[in-house]
């Protein structure tokens, strides 16, 4: 059985660079967005557009996106004791982030995989 993997891209903006409605407008933002949504279309992924609005209307949402972003990393790149110990304690019923830091935090510099964050550095909120 063939499983089609589809992309989601995602173009963060503040709204008043879009918004047609307000003198702000930029027309090379809009290019861009306009640029990757055909290249998504092209391509079969999806594309959507993400605004400051979004990102802050649900305070919460995004404290824990936060609190996650240090676990974006290849899943390769973690040791094997670290790895077994999240695995364990997953199937010991940790269903939490906070207390699966803390627990691991006594096995494991649990941070020494972490991706420094920088200019660079994107983030994804979906």
């Amino acid at each position: 059985m063939l499983r089609l993997i589809s992309k989601e891209f995602v173009n963060i903006t503040h709204t008043d660079k879009i918004d047609p409605h307000n003198g702000n407008v930029s027309i090379s933002v809009i290019e861009k967005i306009n640029a990757v949504k055909l290249w998504a279309q092209f391509n079969k992924h999806k594309h959507i557009i993400v605004t400051e609005k979004e990102i802050y209307s649900n305070r919460i949402l995004l404290e824990n996106k936060k609190r996650l972003l240090p676990y974006n990393f290849d899943i390769f790149s973690i040791n094997m004791e670290l790895k077994n110990g999240i695995i364990i304690r997953v199937q010991e019923g940790i269903n939490n982030i906070m207390d699966l830091e803390t627990q691991l935090s006594e096995i494991s510099n649990i941070y020494e995989f972490q991706k420094p964050l920088g200019p660079e550095t994107e983030v994804y909120l979906r």
